[in-house]
């Protein structure tokens, strides 16, 4: 808890950044790992600074109250959430993947996260919402593209039996649809959304998160996925 408040009131230094890609810098590739972990924490800074109580603890004037502040800051759900961010260049978390079920009704296990994780680059389309509309129509811009899109995972946290329902009434036989009830993996690779429950995209390689777009518009979604991957 106290290194988070002495992150909130000793914040990194801001590291120069190339073009965003989807909200994420496009360099990444460029940078060493030091260079990343700077450039990262500084997004999870920014990210946490957009917070109301982050903005009256950076007005208050008073360094005791502002100590007190990033502590209770810190130390809150948003703010663990905010300082946990992931983005294009960190780790990818391996055994959250583990735990998703497939639409058989077991689970992933790791024999089965390898699969999907050791074929080069991996891309995941999640949404943290029960029988999400928005994911569907996302899913049905793709079908046409999917043959060339390489592994493609969707994680739902709607139960199998449902994951099967919507995967053939869609026609979505080239994605592999993966359950995950208790949003545990969507915890894990922060997926959940910043303020409310929204569409994201992962693209992984390597161990890594290669890319990563949070809050897409279902309107533009397919055209910026496809753009994410051939730029790959």
């Amino acid at each position: 808890m106290m290194a988070k408040a002495k992150a909130l009131k000793n914040p990194p230094e801001k590291v120069a950044e190339g073009d965003d890609v989807g909200g994420e810098a496009a360099v990444v590739g460029q940078m060493s790992d030091e260079e990343i972990r700077a450039a990262n924490d500084r997004k999870r800074f920014d990210f946490l600074l957009d917070n109301e109580a982050s903005i009256m603890y950076a007005e208050s004037g008073n360094r005791e109250l502002e100590e007190r502040m990033a502590e209770e800051l810190a130390s809150s759900s948003f703010g663990k959430g905010a300082m946990d961010m992931l983005f294009a260049g960190d780790p990818a978390p391996v055994l959250c993947w583990h735990d998703l079920v497939q639409n058989n009704g077991l689970e992933l296990g790791k024999s089965g996260a390898e699969r999907i994780l050791s074929r080069g680059v991996t891309m995941v389309l999640v949404d943290p919402r029960v029988k999400s509309s928005e994911l569907r129509s996302v899913l049905r811009s793709l079908v046409p593209d999917i043959g060339s899109l390489g592994q493609f995972a969707v994680v739902t946290p709607d139960s199998p039996s449902e994951n099967r329902r919507a995967k053939k009434k869609g026609g979505f036989n080239d994605f592999e649809f993966l359950s995950d009830e208790k949003r545990e993996w969507m915890r894990s690779y922060t997926a959940l959304g910043t303020k409310r429950y929204e569409l994201g995209f992962y693209i992984l390689e390597g161990g890594k998160i290669k890319n990563v777009f949070r809050g897409l518009n279902v309107v533009t979604a397919s055209a910026s996925i496809l753009d994410a991957i051939r730029s790959s």
